[in-house]
């Protein structure tokens, strides 16, 4: 058996997935996909003088979670299909009338 002291198969450029700016080896951060309205969300914290600090993260916590960041980074954690998008938003107007109904119901 002879080894072979060819050079390996080389693709082409752009083709290779060695080659600089192929998408496997570009690392993914998680940030390409999301809302232009998330990436540049800054959350601000007022704190009084000598406030500690696990008081201060509980307001951001907080903060956080009324904002609907944790919510949103949630939905995003997998692909949503355009189809079951469309769904999803449908249930959540159905979801809001029907609460609306109610309370104007409860009203009269």
């Amino acid at each position: 058996m002879a080894l072979d002291s060819s050079p390996p198969f080389d693709p082409g450029p752009g083709l290779s997935p060695w080659a600089p700016g192929h998408r496997s080896r570009v690392p993914r951060t998680g940030v390409g996909h999301l809302d232009k309205e998330i990436c540049n969300l800054a959350i601000r914290i007022q704190l009084r003088e000598n406030e500690p600090i696990d008081k201060a993260l509980r307001k951001l916590k907080r903060l956080c979670a009324n904002e609907g960041v944790y919510s949103g980074f949630k939905a995003r954690r997998f692909y949503e299909k355009p189809s079951e998008r469309r769904r999803r938003k449908a249930k959540e107007r159905m979801k809001v009338i029907r609460i609306a109904q109610r309370l104007r119901s409860q009203m009269h």
